[in-house]
């Protein structure tokens, strides 16, 4: 008597996964899983392999608090410009700036010990004759080389990435010098305009101070009896709040006139180094291993989708339903239909590729 045997039948094709047939499909395809990651692991490395080594200097410091934006009030009603509030986002934007990167490509630099100092237009953009496309391809250089981030309390820090640790430390360096030199001439030109006008602020109030001062000599010469009178002892209570506010106000752009002038004179730093760009020691870590690592798992996840792919499609003639059967054919009539351009053309190319006969 024989045993019966059950019949091998395809599983549909909308079957659900099962973990072990998850693990059987990566056993089927682990080689070209593997070899999938080892190449985009290769591929991904291999630029971070020719790379030549790079330098990275450091530093990071506070800016001064400054006037919030709109203008600055003073005593008696006086309003001179105050600036805007500009907190450690402005100075990062400013960094990146032409204002900051214009001069800074223009300075020389020592960057190379037993070489002259030469300008970064003339290391990035040497072989350029226009000085506009020059200095905006250096400045695009720098800009490529520098990084920024702010600390939660406001630290900037300001990292340079260069190719000779010299060069790193100058160009950051070279960015705190110019930030300087733009905040001292910014606060000059201000302070120059403050104190330009507070001196015509000074001679109009001070007209109207002795104009008021005179108005009250003349009501008390004229008015020496003024306790009967109340009119008149109100007319002098106006008049002397009216001095009063005058000269405060008087004495309040005096203030501001001189306050001005410091300013104008004053050579102090509104940022304040934390830590100073230095040489460093060694070059930077490579990133070799870490795109090597993601390469690798990129390249698994597509290798596998690919094994899924092909084994999705090399079920489907197996199968005995409607939807197989018209794939099928349609699957052999592209075919078909793609092989008949491609065959006329290898015959063309066979035919150019003959000798010409003698007899032609």
């Amino acid at each position: 008597m024989r045993s019966y045997v059950a019949p091998v039948t395809e599983p549909p094709a909308n079957e659900t996964l099962s973990l072990v047939g998850v693990i059987n499909f990566v056993l089927r395809n682990v080689g070209f899983m593997l070899a999938g990651g080892v190449l985009v692991g290769a591929l991904l490395a291999l630029p971070s392999v020719r790379k030549p080594p790079t330098y990275t200097a450091v530093t990071t410091f506070i800016t001064e608090g400054e006037q919030p934006a709109g203008r600055l009030i003073l005593g008696g009603g006086l309003s001179l410009p105050a600036t805007g509030g500009k907190g450690p986002e402005f100075y990062v934007e400013l960094m990146r700036s032409p204002a900051i990167l214009g001069p800074l490509v223009e300075s020389p630099i020592d960057s190379e010990p037993g070489r002259p100092p030469q300008t970064l237009i003339e290391r990035y953009a040497k072989g350029e004759k226009r000085r506009q496309v020059a200095t905006d391809a250096a400045i695009g250089a720098v800009l490529s080389k520098i990084s920024t981030r702010i600390s939660l309390n406001g630290i900037i820090t300001l990292r340079v990435t260069a190719e000779n640790p010299r060069l790193a430390a100058a160009i950051a360096l070279g960015i705190l010098q110019q930030m300087d030199d733009f905040n001292n001439n910014k606060r000059k030109s201000q302070a120059s305009a403050e104190r330009r006008f507070a001196e015509q602020r000074l001679v109009e109030v001070g007209a109207e101070v002795r104009n008021v001062e005179e108005r009250y000599k003349n009501f008390l010469e004229r008015n020496r009896e003024t306790t009967r009178s109340p009119a008149l002892t109100l007319e002098r209570d106006h008049l002397t709040d009216e001095l009063s506010m005058k000269r405060s106000l008087y004495s309040s752009i005096i203030q501001a006139y001189e306050r001005a002038k410091m300013d104008e004179v004053r050579d102090s730093p509104r940022a304040t180094v934390l830590q100073t760009p230095m040489p460093p020691v060694g070059p930077d870590r490579r990133t070799t291993l870490r795109y090597a690592i993601l390469g690798f798992f990129l390249g698994v996840i597509v290798a596998g989708f690919l094994a899924l792919t092909r084994e999705f499609f090399s079920r489907i003639p197996k199968q005995a339903s409607p939807e197989a059967s018209e794939f099928n054919a349609l699957r052999a009539e592209s075919t078909e239909r793609l092989r008949r351009p491609m065959i006329a053309l290898a015959s063309a190319v066979r035919r150019l590729r003959q000798p010409p006969s003698p007899l032609s």
